[in-house]
């Protein structure tokens, strides 16, 4: 016997139908000679259809399941193998909390001017070195490092050498794999810099732009107020121009964007597009700036100029499509549709920890700037000693048991957007004391609506 799935989105096209699924990301569009043998088959599932073609795609596709499947413990199951994962260790470090801009925007605009000491560095050597002693045995295990900031590459030569330490390590432990990243501006990413980083296994970079320099200069700046775009941009072609097609790493070039600078990120587009387009290790995708607290001066940026959640999920979708990309090998970034997920970030992860540059363990990269946020610190022998706030991070939305946690949750629970949340975010939970929405059904169907644009 079988059932329709619980997760299961469909919306008319003319004459034919789309169905999403938000639980195993699956996307179908329905041509109009199959549209009433589909919809059929999706209402009335039955044993009697198993020999027939598109019957047995729509359970591939997890548009159909097993009667006796429960998809709600299945979704609990994987929240909980990916929480607890002690084969995966992923830090998010913060060599340095010094930045070499003054975004006006950014949510931790509050910088000390502070690099990592040694007694930090050894002990995060330490972490790792016991991380991959206990996993020793685990085939593949994986040992993963994010590189943050404040601006990383302001001691990209610390950050190098270490790597070079850790990729040494891992020769000892050859079920062990390593892997890392940097959150970087880019303006200090030269390519010779570059190669450094690629050479010690940083292979994947995030670098932002604003759109165009006439808008990216407004906004990112350096500490003297100086532009920054042509730096940024130029650092890029000459990777691009340089590099090795052999070469294996990846770019995303982030786009912030204010009501204001939609133009000015299509104006963007249309130059990577010409740079970057032959080149499908660059990619680009876009993300609305949203009004966070933080400690910036309230007149740098108007507040009519943020945008809430509904109407930045709408343009930034807008911009994917104006951008072109075939959906089917974009990143899961630019996926207008949301990804099926097993949490909405890392706060749930037992064995995932933001490390500052004294020690200082925190959970969520909007909270680093305040000593009283931290949840732990990394103790000289490389273990990490977690306090009393900890634990409330940790709670995964299968997990809330205070009346604080729970509020909201057996929505949740119930919500055929839970697949692409799982809860959503931690803070913004516990900061509104209920639920942290970020998708809703009419954006899901929306979002369907530019997708089947993208795909035609």
């Amino acid at each position: 016997m079988y059932k329709s799935s619980y997760y299961n989105f469909v919306k008319d096209q003319n004459d034919s139908k789309v169905i999403y699924n938000t639980k195993t990301g699956s996307v179908s569009m329905i041509d109009e000679q199959s549209s009433d043998r589909f919809m059929d088959m999706l209402t009335n599932p039955r044993s009697d259809y198993e020999a027939d073609d598109l019957f047995q795609s729509m359970i591939e596709e997890g548009y159909i399941i097993k009667e006796e499947f429960d998809e709600l413990d299945d979704l609990r199951e994987l929240n909980q193998l990916a929480s607890t994962a002690s084969h995966v260790l992923r830090l998010t470090i913060l060599p340095t909390e010094t930045c070499n801009f003054t975004c006006p925007y950014c949510f931790i605009y509050t910088l000390r001017n502070k690099h990592m000491v040694a007694e930090t560095w050894d002990a995060l050597y330490k972490l790792c070195q016991n991380f991959c002693e206990k996993n020793k045995d685990k085939s593949g295990f994986l040992l993963n490092l994010i590189w943050y900031g404040g601006e990383p590459l302001i001691v990209s030569d610390k950050i190098i050498s270490f790597m070079a330490k850790i990729k040494e390590l891992l020769r000892d432990y050859p079920n062990g794999n390593l892997r890392s990243n940097i959150v970087t501006n880019g303006y200090l990413l030269d390519y010779a810099t570059f190669q450094k980083l690629c050479d010690v296994n940083v292979r994947q970079f995030q670098v932002t732009l604003d759109g165009d320099a006439e808008n990216h200069d407004k906004l990112r700046t350096l500490a003297n107020k100086k532009p920054t775009f042509d730096k940024i941009y130029s650092n890029l072609l000459e990777i691009v121009q340089k590099v090795s097609k052999n070469e294996d790493f990846g770019f995303a070039i982030r786009c912030n964007f204010l009501k204001s600078s939609v133009p000015s990120s299509r104006r963007l587009l249309d130059e990577f597009q010409k740079d970057f387009a032959h080149d499908n290790r660059f990619h680009i995708y876009f993300r609305p700036v949203y009004d966070f607290e933080t400690d910036r001066n309230s007149d740098d940026i108007e507040e009519s100029d943020f945008f809430n959640m509904t109407e930045g999920v709408e343009m930034q979708n807008e911009l994917l499509i104006a951008s072109g990309q075939d959906i089917k090998h974009a990143q899961s970034v630019s996926n207008p549709l949301p990804e099926p997920m097993s949490s909405w970030c890392d706060s749930v992860n037992q064995y995932a920890y933001i490390i500052g540059y004294d020690g200082a363990i925190y959970i969520c990269d909007t909270m680093i700037t305040d000593r009283k946020d931290a949840v732990g610190i990394l103790k000289e022998d490389g273990s990490i000693e977690l306090n009393e706030k900890a634990e409330r991070w940790r709670r995964g939305i299968f997990d809330r048991n205070s009346e604080a946690d729970a509020k909201g949750a057996e929505e949740c629970i119930k919500c055929k957007l839970l697949p692409v949340c799982m809860g959503g975010c931690v803070r913004a939970r516990m900061k509104n004391k209920g639920n942290a929405c970020f998708w809703n059904e009419e954006l899901i169907y929306k979002a369907m609506d530019e997708y089947v644009k993208m795909y035609k």
